[in-house]
């Protein structure tokens, strides 16, 4: 599930990365909409209030993002900090891993 926050900012402005959800849930998406999420993030004129308002977050709450492109960093199911040369062996590990899930989930309905 997808974490992106900020839907406006204070002068009423939608960020980018709220026309794209879809892009920036590593569930739900790949290493091509992961890297297009990025360059997103990169180019999006909050990015710094987006980086300072997640810091915010963590240092108030301890909050990690889960499995999605925030403040221009992709953020694995576990909380870590996925750098882009390692989303292809990402994906794929997730893949295996939802394989596992789905031949346990068909066993046990059988």
């Amino acid at each position: 599930m997808n974490q992106v926050q900020g839907a406006k900012t204070s002068v009423g402005q939608q960020r980018p990365c709220r026309s794209h959800l879809d892009l920036f849930d590593m569930d739900q998406s790949g290493p091509t909409e992961w890297r297009t999420a990025q360059r997103i993030c990169g180019a999006c004129p909050f990015l710094a209030a987006c980086r300072a308002e997640l810091a915010e977050l963590q240092a108030e709450t301890g909050f990690k993002p889960l499995a999605t492109i925030w403040a221009g960093d992709a953020y694995t199911s576990s909380g870590t900090i996925l750098p882009p040369a390692r989303f292809d062996r990402y994906a794929l590990a997730v893949a295996a891993r939802q394989d596992v899930r789905d031949s346990s989930n068909a066993a046990t309905a059988a």
